[in-house]
């Protein structure tokens, strides 16, 4: 069969492979324009025979399996006299809250629902849940068909995956499928293919799986955090922007580096505002709040997450939704507040021109044309059957801010690449996208060297002292230091650099990025704590009253926690400590009571004195 495939775009890195037509979805960071794919015939699929008890009586590990990739599938019905309503839910033992049922409702109807009376809309959203500010990312498949019982002559549903992880890419081909069988075999057709889902391996970083679902196979490569890629910039040097004319020797990025899950192009998708992508670069790098209007839900979600993308491999720690609507609970807030945060919403209602006018940034992004169309069962086209959708926004495309770039514009590198894109529009992607990841890795090498300073020396790290641990981060001392970096930076590309690190300092990409960094120093530093715990004589240490026991088991516990959280512990690192600990609890029953002055170290010291709160 043949498949019209449209990918939105993610911050996870997948890569999708359709083995029957050998298709690859090149996985990159955040997406465009629609993409087109043709899938070479299938073998028919079968479907198993369930009935609707079976569905009922779902066994509770195929549900505990399929948590592991996704939530769970909701279909959601859309009435001109009821409303929207939940029609099914898969599993049937998810339980999701009244508030999260309702706005996940009015997020998986299209607000300029185009396209006459037969026709699919697809597109992404991201909404919170609970009460720590998780979010849920949801990938949509909204069907409106002709329906005479109906009042409005069609009927619209949605079919909406719902999982915490980013992996948009493969959701949204999930979702399609599901989308697929859903309306040929009704529940028992989702049914059928999440008995297939809870045969997947675990989604462990860094691993390719091979996925079934249905008739299809499809291969994927989990991504690491984002940020731990940063790391690997030793110096300015190993950073350069490619010359005009480009270097044809930019090797092709590969599926597991690109910064998220999205098979559509960034270039195409920001082709409006290209000439401006330096400002926005900067804009995302700040957290600066941007409106991104659009005609389609699948223009303004696609738009979100390939601005997102924009700063890869830095993670972008703002708040993005890539489809929001009036009924959102929080629009009263982001419509009245004059304090607007750190947010990227994609609209497709004109009533946010008026609504959010008062946010600084807008990008006009898309030009209206009707969605992907299907005949109706009388052969007719839907293009032949006229429109019922209420005003579309019609607008001038573009970035209107105030904002000036801090570094200098590449006009030259964006023309070239334009040029270039007349032909090989995957290579000019690629390069786009290196283009924009060595500007992001040039900014954060004095980052990271200065992050490489707060550390210890090893040879400074003892079992006889607490565990050690990165020192804050200075800002004052970091702009200080700064100077000897601008000369190798300005080579790179002219420009305030000073002001951009003072605003990037600021911004909650900086907090993010810190935070994730710091975690992981400490637990570079815990599994390097054990190291020296494995090499020490501790009989001889214990025996000497060098320790209390006690105090050092309590430490190597913690070592060995925080090291295994990171997924960075050795299994003979692993062992070779435990067997350590081992020796320390056997002596503790046997040692006589801590002293103050053997609890930490052989000499006398200060007491520790409390947290230090961060630098300004």
């Amino acid at each position: 069969r043949g498949l019209n495939a449209s990918f939105l775009c993610s911050q996870a890195c997948t890569c999708v492979t359709d083995l029957p037509g050998k298709m690859e979805e090149a996985d990159h960071g955040s997406p465009a324009d629609e993409l087109s794919a043709s899938f070479d015939a299938a073998p028919e699929y079968v479907q198993p025979t369930l009935s609707e008890c079976d569905i009922a009586s779902a066994p509770r590990l195929e549900s505990q399996r399929m948590s592991q990739w996704f939530t769970c599938v909701c279909v959601y019905q859309f009435d001109i006299e009821r409303g929207q309503s939940l029609e099914a839910i898969y599993p049937p033992s998810v339980s999701l809250p009244e508030p999260t049922i309702k706005a996940l409702g009015y997020l998986s109807f299209p607000d300029s629902n185009t396209g006459g009376a037969v026709h699919d809309h697809e597109f992404s959203i991201r909404l919170p849940h609970g009460v720590k500010r998780r979010f849920y990312y949801g990938s949509v498949f909204f069907r409106q068909t002709l329906d005479p019982c109906s009042r409005r002559g069609y009927q619209q549903k949605s079919v909406v995956v719902l999982s915490e992880h980013a992996f948009v890419n493969l959701y949204s081909r999930l979702a399609r499928e599901l989308a697929d069988a859903y309306f040929t075999s009704g529940i028992m057709g989702i049914a059928a293919a999440c008995q297939d889902i809870a045969t997947w391996p675990p989604p462990t970083p860094g691993t390719s799986l091979r996925l079934s679902l249905l008739d299809r196979t499809f291969e994927m490569t989990v991504p690491f955090a984002r940020d731990a890629r940063l790391t690997r910039c030793p110096s300015l040097e190993s950073v350069t922007i490619p010359s005009i004319p480009l270097a044809a020797a930019i090797p092709p990025p590969q599926a597991a580096d690109m910064p998220s899950g999205h098979a559509l192009s960034i270039m195409d998708v920001l082709r409006p505002v290209l000439m401006n992508i330096q400002v926005l670069w900067e804009l995302m790098l700040f957290g600066e709040p941007v409106v991104v209007s659009s005609p389609t839900p699948a223009v303004c979600s696609s738009a979100v997450l390939a601005m997102t993308g924009l700063i890869a491999p830095l993670h972008y720690h703002g708040d993005f939704r890539p489809y929001f609507t009036i009924y959102d609970v929080e629009f009263p807030e982001y419509k009245a507040n004059a304090a607007v945060p750190a947010t990227i919403l994609g609209v497709t209602n004109p009533y946010f021109n008026t609504a959010l006018s008062h946010w600084p940034h807008i990008v006009r992004i898309g030009q209206q044309s009707r969605p992907r169309s299907r005949r109706s069962e009388s052969g007719v086209s839907s293009s032949k059957l006229g429109s019922t959708s209420p005003t579309i926004m019609r607008h001038k495309q573009g970035l209107v801010t105030a904002a000036k770039p801090l570094l200098k514009d590449d006009h030259s590198f964006v023309r070239e690449l334009l040029a270039d894109d007349k032909g090989d529009r995957t290579a000019s992607e690629q390069k786009f996208r290196r283009h924009m990841e060595r500007l992001t890795q040039m900014m954060m090498v004095p980052l990271e060297q200065y992050a490489m300073r707060l550390m210890p020396l090893r040879r400074a790290i003892s079992v006889l002292e607490p565990v050690p641990m990165i020192e804050d981060f200075n800002a004052k001392s970091f702009i200080v230091g700064l100077q000897a970096s601008l000369p190798g930076l300005n080579r790179q590309r002219e420009g305030n650099w000073p002001q951009v690190y003072s605003r990037f300092l600021k911004s909650v990409n900086f907090i993010g990025w810190w935070g994730a960094r710091r975690l992981a120093a400490n637990a570079e530093l815990a599994k390097i704590y054990l190291e020296v715990v494995v090499e020490a004589d501790l009989p001889g240490l214990l025996d000497a009253r060098a320790i209390a026991p006690d105090v050092l088991a309590t430490r190597v516990r913690d070592c060995l926690a925080r090291a295994q959280r990171a997924s960075i512990l050795t299994p003979a690192l692993q062992a070779d400590a435990q067997a350590q600990l081992d020796i320390l609890v056997a002596r503790i029953g046997t040692a006589p009571p801590t002293s103050p002055l053997r609890a930490g170290t052989s000499s006398l010291r200060a007491p520790a004195s409390p947290p230090r709160a961060p630098a300004s």
